[in-house]
């Protein structure tokens, strides 16, 4: 007998969409396809709406916070679709992959995995073998890998290899030619983001090492990684704050609005709409920092960048569908199906039998204002309050158990779990 069955659910993935039943069974999809020839313990009707696989957001600042901060959060994130999330350590001298993984096993109301900080390749190889799903690297950190250190490390290395691009000798010149301005996007500029992709091309073309750029935020990073298509084995990442935040339209909400890379001018913000719809641009991720309103005030030089996102990021991308800016089969993509087939999560990222049964259900039903103040992220603020978005999925689905019903959890006993690597 199978644990529930989801009847005629219109199920989206990359490559189109079919009208079937999903039978669940033990927190894994047993079956799909027509009418199955067993029973179930429950049963829901789908009809008229749409079932994607849970959304994987393979970048999550918990900005060094403990215990509060993975519950919170990680409850936000599966009240708007958001079943796995990828954790990025805040600091080279943050807590060890050990002390974040207790942290992870014991409050996360979602799967998780995390990322790791490393300067060589062995310590790099080290932390790999012991699970963390990739490393990422800061180029615009002093004390991080350059020259013939940056080189070893992709040609020692073997996992994902994942890029904050910004050249570190361009900010610095930057920020000292300009070190009474409060213009972020000017003090790190696009130049800064274009000089870090110059340094990784020709080192990603002589090693055919695979590498991953967290996120991309300029036009100029486009005309660079553009040419060379699919020549080359880099993949990308965009944020919604990116796609839907500009200098020029949003200067009100001010230090609020800092965050590294900074939100960029609106002729970037179309560009990187340009690229997300010709495939340019593999995965959305949300860079979520759940910075408080109070941590944001201050001078410039004391106000810390991040922005809240993990909870909006499935509404506004249903809302770009909606607007005829892309595809369902697109959205499904960029937001599930590609961060597991490139960073390698074993289970993830597609509804067919033997996959782990992270779903969420929802209609493409019509947009409202949002309510900030009913947001559950520990921010408690958003820069996209009263905008008109799409409301959160009707049920999202942790291995098989509701967690989620109309973007309200529902406090069931958590299935949360590490993510598995098929590398």
């Amino acid at each position: 007998m199978y644990d529930l069955i989801i009847e005629d659910a219109t199920i989206v993935s990359s490559e189109g969409r079919q009208v079937a039943d999903i039978a669940l069974k033990n927190g894994r999809i047993a079956y799909v396809g027509p009418r199955p020839m067993r029973r179930a313990r429950e049963t829901i009707s789908a009809i008229g709406r749409f079932l994607m696989p849970g959304i994987i957001d393979t970048q999550v600042s918990l900005a060094g916070g403990g215990a509060d901060a993975w519950a919170s959060e990680t409850r936000a994130a599966v009240s708007a679709g958001v079943t796995t999330v990828l954790e990025l350590p805040a600091a080279r001298k943050s807590r060890t992959l050990s002390a974040r993984r207790k942290l992870a096993k014991r409050h996360s109301r979602c799967h998780y995995g995390l990322w790791a900080q490393a300067t060589d390749p062995v310590a790099g190889q080290d932390l790999l073998a012991r699970g963390a799903v990739g490393l990422s690297v800061d180029l615009g950190d002093e004390s991080g890998p350059r020259g013939e250190e940056l080189r070893r490390l992709l040609a020692e290395t073997r996992g994902t290899l994942g890029f904050h691009v910004e050249d570190g000798a361009v900010l610095r010149e930057r920020s000292e030619a300009l070190a009474s301005s409060t213009d972020h996007n000017a003090r790190r500029p696009p130049e800064a983001a274009a000089a870090g992709i110059r340094r990784l091309l020709p080192l990603v073309r002589d090693l055919g090492r695979p590498i991953h750029i967290f996120q991309i935020s300029t036009a100029s990073e486009l005309l660079l990684l553009d040419p060379i298509g699919g020549e080359l084995p880099i993949t990308s990442a965009v944020s919604p704050a990116h796609l839907s935040l500009s200098v020029e339209q949003h200067e009100a909400l001010g230090p609020l609005l800092k965050c590294n890379p900074p939100v960029r001018t609106e002729t970037d913000r179309r560009a990187l709409w340009t690229a997300l719809k010709r495939g340019r641009v593999d995965i959305v991720a949300s860079a979520h920092t759940p910075l408080r309103r109070e941590d944001k005030r201050g001078s410039y030089a004391e106000v810390p960048p991040g922005l809240p996102g993990v909870e909006t990021t499935f509404s506004l991308m249903l809302s770009a569908v909606q607007h005829g800016r892309l595809s369902l089969e697109r959205m499904v993509d960029l937001l599930s199906e590609a961060p597991a087939r490139i960073l390698g999560l074993s289970g993830k990222g597609r509804i067919q039998q033997g996959y782990d049964a992270d779903l969420l259900l929802f209609r493409e039903s019509d947009v409202a204002p949002l309510d900030a103040d009913a947001l559950l992220s520990r921010a408690g603020w958003t820069p996209y309050r009263g905008r008109e978005l799409a409301p959160k999925p009707e049920l999202v689905w942790l291995s098989g158990q509701i967690v989620s019903r109309g973007g309200v959890p529902t406090g069931a006993e958590r299935r949360a779990a590490e993510v598995r690597l098929s590398r």
